[in-house]
């Protein structure tokens, strides 16, 4: 994910993280093209990606790893629409937005010196933005390359000392992808 935050004992917690990785699948449905370059296509998405913490912040002291350490752990269940422009018969860039919900698990996250301070989860309200450009393979198989913003909102989280915290968790992905229509 990109920076995440959470108060305890009235201070800031700030945590940046190491690359993770995100494993997903989608069933879809591709509706007839307005014309002969723009075709939308809808789709429902199940995700499950983790990240490990690479450093912690708190008033101005960074630690790093291996004195940071935690990881995230999201589930995320996404309604997601599309618009593909179909330059050519190989190449379709395209973009798309979603919205659902998921579950973000903050898992040991703390530092050396403090010990655990935040072991919690909750449930909230997902959104993504996605681009990115489909190369036909075949009349029905397509690679995918792409970006996407996904931001989990109105986490309701208590650190290790009662302190409640509301966070979002966010995160840029580049992924390579396989779509295959029946």
């Amino acid at each position: 994910p990109t920076n995440t935050s959470f108060n305890r004992a009235g201070s800031a917690w700030e945590q940046e993280f190491e690359t993770g990785w995100q494993l997903g699948t989608a069933a879809g449905y591709e509706f007839k093209s307005f014309n002969s370059w723009l075709a939308p296509r809808a789709e429902l998405e199940l995700v499950y990606d983790q990240q490990l913490v690479d450093s912690n912040t708190v008033a101005g002291v960074k630690t790093s790893d291996p004195n940071a350490y935690g990881f995230v752990r999201s589930l995320d269940l996404m309604a997601n629409g599309y618009l593909d422009f179909r330059a050519n018969r190989y190449l379709s860039p395209y973009v798309g937005a979603g919205v659902g919900v998921g579950y973000s698990d903050f898992d040991r996250l703390g530092n050396s010196a403090t010990g655990v301070v935040m072991d919690d989860n909750d449930v909230g309200f997902v959104w993504q933005a996605m681009a990115g450009l489909g190369i036909s393979l075949s009349n029905v198989s397509t690679v995918d390359f792409g970006y996407r913003y996904l931001q989990n909102t109105g986490l309701n989280l208590k650190a290790s000392d009662g302190s409640v915290t509301n966070t979002e968790v966010g995160k840029h992905v580049i992924m390579v992808g396989f779509r295959n229509n029946l």
